[in-house]
C-alpha cells in the first residue's frame, strides 16, 4: 500500500532529477527566463498575425500543401533573405496551405474523433479503458502542443500520434459495421491531410 507507493513516488523523483541533470539544469534555466520567454511570445504572435494575414491572402483554397514559407514571404516581403517555416502554430499553418475551411474541417473532425473515442473507451472492460484512455490523452496532449508549435510536422511525433490513435481504437469496444466505415473513413482523412 503506502510504502509501495512511497517507493514509486521516489523512483519518479529520482528519474525526473536525474534527467535534469543530464539535460543540463543550469541551460534550461537559461533557455526559460522571463526575459527569454515575453521575447519569444512576442516573436510568435507577430508570426501568428502575419500568417492570419496569408490565410486571408489565400482564402479559401490555401496556398497548396508545403507552400507555407512561400505564401509567408509573399505577404511579408520586409523579411528578405529570412525564412520562416512554420509559424509555430499547426492549425494556422494549415489555413494558409489548405484554406481555413479546410483547417477549421481537420481540426474539428480531429475533436470530433477525438470525443467519440473518449466517450466509447468508458465502455471498454477497465485494463482496455485506462490504456486507450491514456492514448488518448496523449493525442490531446499533442494536438494542444500543436497550437503553439509544429509537432505533427516531424516524422517521429506524426508517427506516435498514428501509434497512439491505432492503440486507442483497439482498446475501445468494436463499432457496429456502418458506424465503423465512417470512424475509419473519418480517422484516415483526418491522417491523410496531417501528414501532407
Amino acid at each position: 500500500g503506502g510504502m509501495r507507493r512511497a517507493r514509486w513516488l521516489a523512483a519518479v523523483v529520482g528519474a525526473v532529477a536525474l534527467a535534469a541533470a543530464a539535460v543540463g539544469l543550469p541551460g534550461l534555466a537559461e533557455r526559460y527566463t522571463l526575459e527569454r520567454l515575453a521575447r519569444e511570445k512576442d516573436g510568435r504572435m507577430a508570426m501568428w498575425k502575419d500568417s492570419l494575414e496569408a490565410a486571408r491572402r489565400y482564402f479559401p483554397a490555401g496556398a497548396g500543401a508545403g507552400a507555407f514559407p512561400y505564401a509567408f514571404r509573399r505577404s511579408r516581403p520586409y523579411l528578405g533573405a529570412y525564412t520562416i517555416d512554420h509559424p509555430h502554430n499547426e492549425y494556422l499553418e494549415t489555413a494558409v496551405e489548405w484554406g481555413a475551411p479546410a483547417a477549421a474541417a481537420i481540426a474539428l473532425g480531429l475533436a470530433w474523433a477525438l470525443w467519440r473515442r473518449v466517450r466509447r473507451l468508458w465502455d471498454a472492460p477497465s485494463e482496455r479503458r485506462w490504456i486507450g484512455l491514456g492514448c488518448a490523452a496523449g493525442m490531446a496532449a499533442i494536438l494542444t502542443h500543436a497550437a503553439v508549435d509544429f509537432p505533427l510536422r516531424i516524422p517521429a511525433i506524426l508517427a506516435l500520434f498514428a501509434v497512439l490513435m491505432g492503440m486507442s481504437e483497439a482498446a475501445a469496444p468494436a463499432l457496429a459495421p456502418a458506424a465503423g466505415r465512417g470512424a475509419a473513413a473519418a480517422t484516415a482523412a483526418a491522417a491523410a491531410a496531417l501528414a501532407a
